[in-house]
């Protein structure tokens, strides 16, 4: 990636134990994650690379037993015809 001119920014094993590598991305610079997932320093490393995090808590999501997988799935609301 580094080879390709990308930034690489580590995450410390309490975040990555808190899903910090499970976002979804939804346009150039936007990430859409958990709010419990990313350290102080990491949120703050990203902010300055202009990175804006949409972030949410993850309880009603994982109680349902979902993931972030989940908002990435798109829904078929075509009619079936019997």
């Amino acid at each position: 990636m580094r080879e390709k001119g990308m930034e690489i920014i580590s995450v410390s094993d309490s975040e990555q134990s808190r899903l910090a590598c499970s976002f979804v991305p939804l346009e150039s610079g936007t990430i859409f994650h958990y709010d419990t997932s990313f350290d102080q320093k990491t949120r703050k490393d990203l902010e300055n690379e202009g990175i804006e995090i949409i972030s949410f808590h993850p309880d009603a999501l994982l109680a349902g037993g979902g993931s972030l997988r989940c908002h990435t799935l798109r829904l078929c609301r075509k009619k079936i015809k019997n």
